[in-house]
């Protein structure tokens, strides 16, 4: 047990080491998250830390508590799962999950207060656990273990601040708001995570940028390596589908020196009308001016965002 309450959120350290966007990331950009923060992870990511957590946990074949521990703390297996057995091991990481969360320790989302299954308390009997010498327990060993270490664990204030602030955020009256700092909304910012395929993520993240930076249109040139060509694959708004600019495409050979300079430095260009090698460019867009962002992938340009 001591082990599984350990790795429970192992699934957390490979999102934040493997993950595109790190785990860290979307702590910052859920701080005022409405759904419990499994759910919210699963709209940025596309899977949560007990999912992934439970592939791992497959692929190091690590004993079936454990497994199990990582894969249902958040929410206990039905009858009928292959992890019904372990309920009660589960159920005790769960409640120590909880514990933890209502003293402001771990890396749940600010301001979202933390849930114990009902099915926890029938299966534990918290009644007769004696959660005074539980607590004093505890205490001691992560005084020990900070000192080993050499971590601040959370002050008495901290703590009891934590256990204040809980029954505040679970008050139905409570309002959170779901939005960031600088009107950037999360449901836009999440977007381009809901799918793995690229005609949704694409459109989807085009959308998610034009509304959140006002960009009049937006477009991605492929380079194809073959053809040496700038393409169009996708672009934003929709209307744009059935314009000329949808089958753009213009031979890389052709484009001014300074563009190509910056696109081997993978550096953003501002490409306007007061170089005239540019007219071949700003023609085709009919416009005066536009930015050209590089789009990289393991390391070699693939793509420019118009």
């Amino acid at each position: 047990m001591y082990s599984a309450g350990l790795l429970h959120d192992i699934g957390k350290i490979i999102l934040e080491t493997h993950a595109k966007v790190n785990y860290s990331a979307f702590i910052r950009k859920s701080m005022n998250a409405i759904e419990p923060s499994y759910k919210e992870e699963h709209a940025f990511f596309g899977i949560t830390h007990a999912e992934i957590g439970l592939i791992f946990c497959k692929h190091w074949l690590l004993p079936k508590p454990i497994t199990a521990s990582v894969y249902c703390h958040h929410v206990l297996p039905d009858d009928d799962s292959q992890y019904a057995d372990c309920k009660y091991d589960i159920a005790i990481v769960s409640l120590a999950n909880y514990i933890a969360s209502l003293h402001g320790i771990g890396s749940s989302i600010n301001n979202h207060r933390p849930i114990l299954q009902p099915e926890v308390l029938e299966l534990l009997n918290i009644e007769k656990l004696n959660i005074k010498q539980l607590l004093n327990t505890v205490d001691t060993e992560m005084q020990d273990t900070c000192a080993f270490f050499d971590i601040k664990f959370p002050n008495l204030y901290k703590l009891r601040a934590s256990l204040v602030e809980s029954p505040i955020l679970s008050s139905p009256n409570y309002e959170r708001r779901n939005s960031l700092p600088g009107n950037l909304s999360i449901s836009s910012l999440t977007i381009p995570h809901k799918s793995l395929n690229p005609d949704e993520i694409v459109p989807d993240t085009l959308a998610a940028i034009q509304h959140n930076f006002h960009f009049e249109r937006l477009i991605i040139l492929n380079i194809n390596p073959k053809l040496r060509n700038l393409e169009t694959s996708y672009s934003w708004p929709e209307s744009l589908k059935d314009s000329n600019l949808e089958h753009f495409n213009i031979k890389i050979d052709v484009l001014p020196s300074p563009l190509l300079n910056n696109l081997r430095e993978r550096k953003a260009s501002i490409i306007n009308s007061r170089n005239k090698e540019n007219k071949i460019l700003l023609g085709p867009f009919k416009i005066e001016e536009f930015l050209l962002f590089p789009i990289v992938s393991n390391d070699r340009l693939v793509a420019l965002l118009y």
